[in-house]
C-alpha cells in the first residue's frame, strides 16, 4: 500500500463515492490523489492500458477482452469491495430486441464474473 504514493492514479467516481478514497479488503479506506478522475471505468481502462497509471475499478470481463488492455490487477488481495448492480426491465420476452440483447449482455457480464 505504502507503494500507491509511487504511482499514478486515475479516479474512479462512483454513485456516492469519492475518487480519493479507495475501500481496503481488511475494512478502512486508503486515500489517493488521482491526477485525473471519471465516471467511466471504460474510459479510465484505455487510460491505465495508455500507462496512465493505476485505478480501482469492478473487475469486468471486457476490461480483460482485448489484448492491447494488457491490464494487469494489483493490490486485489488488499483494496476492493462488493457493490451491488440492480436494474430493471420489462419481461424481455415482450421487450423491444435492443432490450432483450442488452439484458442478455448484462447476463453474460454478470455471469463471467461469477466464474471469476
Amino acid at each position: 500500500m505504502a507503494e500507491l504514493s509511487e504511482h499514478d492514479i486515475l479516479g474512479w467516481r462512483r454513485l456516492g463515492l469519492p475518487a480519493e478514497t479507495w475501500q481496503l479488503r481488511s475494512g478502512g479506506t486508503v486515500e489517493v490523489k488521482p491526477w485525473f478522475s471519471s465516471s467511466d471505468p471504460q474510459l479510465l481502462a484505455g487510460l491505465a492500458a495508455q500507462g496512465g497509471g493505476i485505478f480501482l475499478a469492478p473487475a469486468l470481463p471486457f476490461f480483460r477482452e482485448q489484448p492491447e488492455n494488457a491490464l494487469v490487477e494489483v493490490l486485489d488481495d488488499l483494496v476492493g469491495a462488493e457493490f451491488a448492480f440492480r436494474a430493471t426491465t420489462p419481461f424481455p420476452a415482450r421487450a423491444d430486441p435492443r432490450t432483450r440483447d442488452t439484458v442478455a449482455l448484462i447476463m453474460a457480464q454478470l455471469e463471467a464474473i461469477a466464474e471469476d
